[in-house]
């Protein structure tokens, strides 16, 4: 079987990572119904991460992945 490189470590820098890209589309359009979207799965993301959901680290990095990329169209449109 092989091992898997993805850990609650990398999870967090991607969360931080996708902080990032949440402010500058707060500072484009607070009010915009994506970011408002986006923001909350962002936070709830964060949340499952910091109350210790570490058993499926890779299930956990492909949901922070799809909201990376939702705020990378929203930024780009």
């Amino acid at each position: 079987m092989v091992e898997t490189a993805i850990d609650a470590s990398l999870v967090g820098e991607k969360l931080d990572r996708a902080l990032d890209q949440l402010r500058k589309l707060a500072s484009l359009r607070p009010d915009d119904p994506t970011f408002l979207r986006l923001q909350e799965r962002y936070l709830e993301l964060r949340d499952r991460l910091d109350q210790g959901e570490t058993k499926r680290p890779v299930e956990l990095a492909g949901e922070v992945t799809a909201v990376e990329d939702l705020l990378e169209s929203a930024l780009a449109g």
